[in-house]
């Protein structure tokens, strides 16, 4: 060996500058804490999502089938009428349960025409229906729906909003539907 080369082999190492190091890894944790808080959110919102198509289901199920009864009863026949409220309270029940992939949904109202209950009007949401002309529509039936969990309670608990937010973990998920029915307005006749 020369003397040129036994003084690189004691030389100190030379000392690097890392700071693009350290910023490409934060960079990098952050997208990543990111992405973590987009894809709870977006399942969050996916869960609830598919929960309001769920209750909807069974609203327009059960709406539709009182509506249908009611619309075949003859009302000249004693005895043959739409349902009285309790039974199509049930009826409206069963067929919102039928409708849930877990057969779970709690009808919270029905409402509608006589023999029925009749409908209080409400303010309309995405959630709720408009009130019904009864001038123009003078037979109908209104369902509401919502969620309801195999331990009874009617509200979706979120898997990761409640972590993110601090807030409540409890989503209500409710849906509105109604019917009416009668004769045609108009028709043509060729």
């Amino acid at each position: 060996l020369d003397f040129g080369d036994a003084v690189r082999w004691l030389r100190w190492p030379q000392i690097r500058d890392d700071g693009g190091a350290v910023a490409v890894l934060v960079a990098i944790l952050l997208a990543a804490g990111v992405l973590t808080g987009l894809l709870a959110i977006t399942v969050d919102v996916g869960r609830v999502y598919a929960e309001r198509r769920i209750v909807q289901n069974g609203a327009d199920a059960a709406s539709l089938a009182l509506a249908q009864k009611c619309a075949e009863a003859d009302p000249n026949v004693p005895g043959e009428t739409c349902d009285a409220q309790a039974s199509a309270l049930v009826e409206a029940q069963a067929r919102a349960d039928a409708n849930a992939p877990d057969g779970a949904t709690s009808v919270t109202e029905v409402c509608g025409t006589t023999p029925l209950a009749g409908c209080v009007p409400r303010e309309v949401t995405w959630t709720e229906c408009k009130s019904v002309d009864e001038a123009t529509f003078p037979n109908y039936v209104r369902v509401h729906t919502q969620t309801k969990e195999a331990n009874g309670d009617t509200f979706l608990v979120p898997y990761f909003a409640h972590l993110l937010s601090g807030g409540s973990d409890e989503v209500p998920v409710a849906a509105c539907s109604q019917t009416a029915w009668g004769p045609a307005k108009s028709a043509v006749i060729n």
